[in-house]
C-alpha cells in the first residue's frame, strides 16, 4: 500500500465486526444497493427507489452509529480486547494480493476471448477504488465521525463526497445515453485488440464477441424488500463503519478487523440473502 493513512481501522471487537458485515452484506443484496449503488449511481439517475433507500439507509446509520459509539461502549470493549488496533499485516496484503491474482488469472481464463471488456473491467474496479481511499471511506474514525450526531465530533467530509461523485456519476450515465453499446464492446476497440493480440485457434474464426449492452435497474417500485435491505444494510454500517467496498479495500491493506471479521461476515451476508431467496 502506498499510502497507509488511507486505511486507517477503528478498534473494535472483532464479533461486532463480523456481524456488521453480515448486516451490511444481507441488506446490500435485499436492498438491491448500497451508498455507492443507491448513494452515487442511483441518486445520479434520480431514482426513486434509490432515493427512499438512501433515505432510510442513512437515517438507521446515524442511528445505529449515535447509539452504539456515542457512548464509546464499544470503542472501550475493543481496546479492551485489542481487537483491530494492530498496525497493517504483511502477511494479510500478501494473502489478498495473491487471493485477487487468482482471481484475475481466473477471470481472464473465463472470459480470454473478451479482453477489452476484462481491462474494462479492471480500469473501473482500479477508479472506484482509487476513489473510496481518497474520499476517505476506508479510514473508519472518519466514517463513524460522519456517521455519530455529536455537534462537538462531527466530520462533514463524506457528505462532500457524495456532492462531488453523484454529479460526476450523473455526467457519465448521460454520456452513456449518447452510446449503444459499452466502449469495450466497439468494433474498433476489438479490432485494435485483435490487432496487438491475433486470435489463435477456435478464437480465429469469432466475430470479436457479442455486442454487448449496458445493464441499468428497470425497478421502479418502492418495496418492503428495498426498504428492510436499505434499513439492515444501515445498521450494519453504523455498527462497523464500512460499506462492501471499503471494507474489501481495508482488508486488501492487511488489517486485521476487516480480513478476519468484516469480509467473512460480508460473505455470510451474501450466503444468508441467497439462501433466504430460496426459500
Amino acid at each position: 500500500v502506498l499510502q497507509p493513512a488511507l486505511f486507517s481501522p477503528y478498534p473494535l471487537p472483532l464479533p461486532i465486526m463480523t456481524v456488521a458485515g453480515v448486516l451490511v452484506g444481507f441488506g446490500t443484496r435485499l436492498g438491491s444497493g448500497c451508498t455507492s449503488g443507491h448513494g452515487v449511481s442511483g441518486l445520479a439517475r434520480l431514482s426513486r427507489r434509490s432515493i427512499v433507500a438512501v433515505s432510510t439507509f442513512m437515517a438507521s446509520a446515524m442511528l445505529t452509529a449515535t447509539l452504539a459509539h456515542g457512548a464509546g461502549l464499544l470503542e472501550a470493549a475493543g481496546a479492551a480486547g485489542g481487537a483491530q488496533a494492530d498496525p497493517p499485516s504483511a502477511g494479510l496484503s500478501a494473502a489478498a494480493a495473491v487471493g485477487g491474482g487468482l482471481l484475475a488469472a481466473a477471470a481472464a481464463a473465463s472470459d480470454a476471448g473478451d479482453l477489452p471488456a476484462l481491462l474494462g473491467t479492471f480500469a473501473s474496479a482500479a477508479v472506484f477504488a482509487t476513489g473510496v481511499a481518497l474520499s476517505g471511506m476506508t479510514r473508519q474514525p472518519t466514517v463513524l465521525a460522519f456517521l455519530v450526531l455529536d455537534p462537538s465530533t462531527w466530520n462533514s467530509s463524506l457528505a462532500f463526497v457524495m456532492a462531488a461523485a453523484i454529479p460526476a456519476a450523473a455526467v457519465g450515465f448521460r454520456a452513456a445515453r449518447g452510446l449503444t453499446q459499452p466502449l469495450a464492446h466497439h468494433p474498433a476497440v476489438r479490432r485494435f485488440f485483435s490487432f496487438l493480440l491475433p486470435p489463435k485457434g477456435d478464437d480465429a474464426g469469432r466475430s470479436g464477441g457479442a455486442a454487448g449492452s449496458f445493464s441499468l435497474p428497470t425497478k421502479t417500485v418502492v418495496d418492503a424488500p428495498l426498504v428492510l435491505g436499505a434499513a439492515c444494510f444501515g445498521v450494519g454500517w453504523g455498527l462497523g463503519g464500512l460499506c462492501p467496498g471499503p471494507g474489501v479495500a481495508l482488508a486488501a491493506a492487511g488489517h486485521a478487523g476487516a480480513a478476519h471479521g468484516f469480509v467473512p461476515g460480508l460473505v455470510g451476508g451474501f450466503l444468508l440473502h441467497r439462501m433466504y431467496s430460496r426459500m
